[in-house]
């Protein structure tokens, strides 16, 4: 009986690795055009979202020093999760949880600089083909 537990347990675990690590897939290469907007703040500013070699890139925040990150995906129906944690050279981070569905991208971000400060952020964009 432990025997045929650990096998189950091991192949529950490799099922969702397999999974996981072919979910980059669906956002690796694509690039969509949109827009950042900081909470409190009336106007958004233009962004593009890039998914290449397996990091995330937001170009509107390229000026404050930020670079590209790894990002993670989760795959559910109908739609693609991302996560990822982009830094700059002063401390800040900001960390990102959005989603693809179709051609469409938005989430939430969350910037926090070099001194604890947290901007709640959100962000959308449509692929760019």
């Amino acid at each position: 009986m432990k025997r045929v537990l650990i096998a189950l347990v091991a192949l529950v675990a490799f099922s969702s690795q397999a999974a996981f690590a072919g979910a980059p897939n669906m956002l690796e290469g694509k690039t969509f055009q949109g827009e950042i907007k900081n909470a409190g703040h009336e106007k958004p500013d233009p962004d593009t979202f890039i998914f290449k070699d397996g990091n995330f890139r937001s170009t509107a925040c390229d000026q404050y020093g930020y670079t590209s990150a790894p990002f993670h995906a989760m795959e559910s129906p109908g739609k693609t999760g991302f996560t990822a944690t982009t830094k700059n050279t002063h401390g800040a981070t900001i960390s990102w949880d959005g989603w693809m569905k179709g051609d469409e991208l938005g989430g939430t971000a969350v910037m926090t600089d070099d001194k604890g400060k947290k901007t709640d952020m959100t962000f959308h964009g449509t692929l760019h083909r």
